[in-house]
């Protein structure tokens, strides 16, 4: 009987939240990722004996799992969790209610009412306040934000743990020493059961470069010239080939440490690959590697057609084995995954229930297997190949009946086979050859998602030029060969994926600050270990990661102008830009808060300046700027924000055109006369002399422009947005990356009592 060959690859990965190997995490995804996830990824493995899976679990999460097991390592949350309540300073206090609630509500916080009860008090306030909850209350936050990482299952494994599940309120600093316990212990045992069943030959492990950098554009970044990309790239100088080689090479190094054998197959971070990688990984004596089905269309240039239900209508090449030679008789393996499959998985199936959802798939796949009953070879392989934490936070069980009813009924079909990619490879039969590869990625097929977007181009132009300065001071005659060590280490930190990932459009984690503070400290790392000066741009924020409004406006205001930081009551109806301080730094920051809104007749701000940042310097005449540009689409003409860049984070709001600017500059105890502005023809501004335009400071900044002065009628909609620019040049954008918009009310129609 013909059989289809399904090989499943789970890819582990989380990046070191470390600044250093010693200190704490500063996020807490992987412990709990760890529970909830990675320990039960094998289960499965028990209640069906044929199954056969395949794992890359990346050696930087290694590295955290163990530290995790065996105690050396914690995170901040986890550390906070074990303070007794009454220690719980007020810093401590406002960092729980803003980063413990941090969850999916739908999915998580809802499976407890008393979770539930807590968020809903903790956002019923416009503004955070520490005194709303008890000591009690912080306990249960703390408990409930641990509680639900464990499964069902786990919960009936650990006592004391369901006790907790039962309980629902009130927990002691007990209860949340049990469920920190409990967690390690689950942690404990993940890289264990991945021995055994390594060791039972129920799976495979792959392995993939350390950090999980994206190898093409480390190597050589003009390998990205091959695609049409919005932005430049940050320079044709940056290339790393070193660094990719050592990258590969102290992957293989540490997954043989840990697992005691050493991997032949190699996770491509992204599905990203180029011929220069795939040859580095021959090299490296790596057997296989896998990539995405569009890269492997760009090689053979052929598109994979689907009918209208997305399934394949030819798919016999993306079933195929193929290889590539190189110098020295070096031969490396490539196998290519479907790329539909792990997106319905991802985004679709969650949609729907277990049984629906695995039925579909499996309709799938039975139309491939379908296409081969006539083909003349017996070995066809269809990979579904994914990252194995995402995907599972959209599932309102984490995917648990998912996958089980998926691989029940795989398990009961004869015609399919789950197979070890090792295993299969040994038996494959014909194997095409290739004689080039085209470079991509599994997203889109380029590297947009980690260059060519300005942000991102500076954060490569700064890992280069410290790149350029280890080699320089690896050279000098008296340098601590240990230090130069520690510093390579951190250089390879910063060249991971997820920084730039996170850096610039599109992406947003919700704590953007984090992953720049972290790349930024990995780098800074490299001088301090070599007692060399850090370069100054290293120690400021590549971007200020001030997003969507807080709040939008809820109806209209008519304040008074007084300046005074008592306007919550006439600002109530307001939208508001809540700017936030970093949990680990005092950010130099020039407000707290930006309020906006409008009555029928006048368009009104309120900038809540931070007095943090007058204590930053001994002159009390230091001058800050605060430019305002609105485009009302009624005029002919428009012109573009005057103050300059002063990085290359050049966004969409910054080259954009504008109809009206207004300029206002004040010190710590004064302010000046502000400057309201038109576009005129040849995008040039000109004052506007006679206007209407009010503003008041004293405590806050407060500015009120008529919309007569703009020129636009009731019903008509303005867009705006603000910046900081001291002497010209951009400081930060609010929003960052989004037009704030409001739409002038029309009055109501007066009625007249005869």
């Amino acid at each position: 009987m013909k059989k289809l060959s399904i090989a499943f690859v789970w890819h582990l990965h989380q990046p070191n939240y470390q600044t250093q190997h010693d200190e704490v995490m500063l996020m807490p995804w992987t412990r709990l990722n760890a529970v909830k996830t990675y320990s039960g990824m094998l289960k499965y493995l028990e209640k069906y004996p044929n199954l056969k899976l395949n794992f890359d679990i990346s050696p930087v999460l290694l590295d955290a799992l163990e530290g995790y097991a065996n105690g050396t390592l914690s995170d901040i949350h986890q550390n906070l969790t074990l303070t007794p309540v009454e220690e719980l300073t007020p810093d401590d206090m406002e960092f729980i209610l803003n980063y413990f609630f941090d969850l999916d509500y739908n999915n998580v916080i809802s499976k407890y009412p008393r979770y539930i009860d807590l968020y809903q008090r903790r956002f019923s306030k416009e503004e955070i306040d520490t005194d709303e909850f008890s000591m009690s209350g912080y306990s249960d936050i703390m408990t409930m934000f641990n509680l639900v990482w464990f499964t069902d299952e786990q919960i009936a494994e650990y006592p004391e743990v369901a006790e907790i599940a039962e309980k629902g309120k009130h927990y002691t600093n007990k209860h949340r020493e049990i469920l920190i316990n409990a967690q390690r212990d689950i942690i404990s045992k993940i890289i264990p059961n991945f021995k055994k069943y390594l060791y039972e030959n129920r799976i495979d492990m792959l392995t993939c470069p350390y950090y999980h950098p994206i190898l093409p554009i480390l190597a050589d970044m003009d390998t990205a010239k091959t695609f049409s990309l919005r932005n430049p790239l940050p320079g044709s100088d940056i290339k790393m080939p070193d660094c990719a080689m050592a990258q590969i090479e102290k992957g293989l190094k540490r997954t043989e440490e840990v697992f005691g054998f050493r991997p032949k197959g190699m996770w491509a971070p992204e599905q990203c690959i180029s011929r220069e990688v795939v040859e580095m990984m021959a090299k490296a004596g790596i057997e296989w590697t896998l990539s995405d089905e569009t890269i492997l269309s760009n090689t053979i240039n052929k598109e994979f057609v689907r009918d209208f239900k997305g399934y394949h209508q030819d798919p016999y090449a993306l079933c195929q084995t193929y290889s590539m030679n190189f110098e020295n008789d070096k031969n490396i393996k490539i196998i290519f995954r479907d790329a539909v499959l792990p997106n319905l998985i991802s985004f679709e199936y969650p949609n729907y229930d277990a049984q629906t959802a695995a039925k579909d798939l499996y309709e799938r796949i039975k139309v491939v297997y379908n296409k081969f009953l006539n083909a003349p070879s017996e070995n066809h392989l269809l990979t579904i190949a994914m990252d194995g934490e995402n995907a599972w936070r959209n599932y309102a069980d984490g995917g648990i009946e998912f996958l089980n009813e998926l691989y029940k009924i795989i398990s009961e079909d004869e015609t399919l086979e789950t197979v070890k990619i090792s295993e299969y490879l040994e038996r494959a039969g014909h194997i095409e050859h290739l004689d080039d590869i085209k470079t991509g990625s599994g997203i889109n097929r380029d590297f947009r998602f980690w260059t060519a977007e300005p942000t991102k181009n500076m954060a490569w132009r700064y890992l280069f030029n410290v790149y350029e300065d280890l080699k320089r001071f690896e050279q000098e005659e008296n340098i601590d060969r240990e230090a130069i060590a520690a510093a390579y280490e951190q250089l390879y930190n910063a060249q991971g994926s997820d920084w730039f990932w996170w850096y610039g459009e599109p992406n947003d984690s919700g704590q953007d600050q984090l992953f720049d503070f972290l790349f930024r400290e990995h780098l800074k790392n490299i001088y301090i270990f070599l007692n060399k000066p850090v370069p100054q741009n290293l120690e400021e924020p590549l971007s200020t990661f001030t997003g969507k409004p807080s709040r939008i406006p809820k109806g209209l205001i008519s304040p008074t102008l007084r300046g005074k930081l008592d306007y919550e009551e006439e600002w109530r109806n307001s939208g508001s830009i809540d700017i936030p301080a970093s949990p680990l730094l005092q950010e130099n920051k020039l407000f707290n808060r930006i309020c906006f809104g409008c009555d029928y007749e006048n368009l009104y701000f309120l900038f809540d300046v931070n007095k943090y940042t007058y204590s930053l310097t001994t002159d009390d005449e230091q001058i800050y700027q605060v430019y305002i540009y609105i485009n009302t689409g009624n005029e002919e003409y428009t012109a573009p924000v005057r103050p300059l860049n002063k990085t290359e984070n050049v966004g969409t709001l910054l080259k954009s055109a504008y109809t009206h600017e207004l300029k206002y500059t004040f010190m710590q105890n004064k302010s000046f006369p502000l400057f309201f502005s038109k576009a005129m023809k040849n995008n040039l501004w000109v004052m506007q002399k006679n206007n209407s335009v009010e503003s008041v400071y004293d405590e806050v900044i407060e500015i009120k422009i008529p919309f007569e002065d703009l020129g636009v009628k009731a019903n008509e909609k303005v867009d705006f947005f603000i910046i900081n620019g001291t002497f010209g040049r951009v400081e930060e954008t609010y929003p960052q990356d989004l037009w704030l918009t409001i739409k002038r009310p029309e009055k109501p129609e007066e009625k007249f009592e005869e």
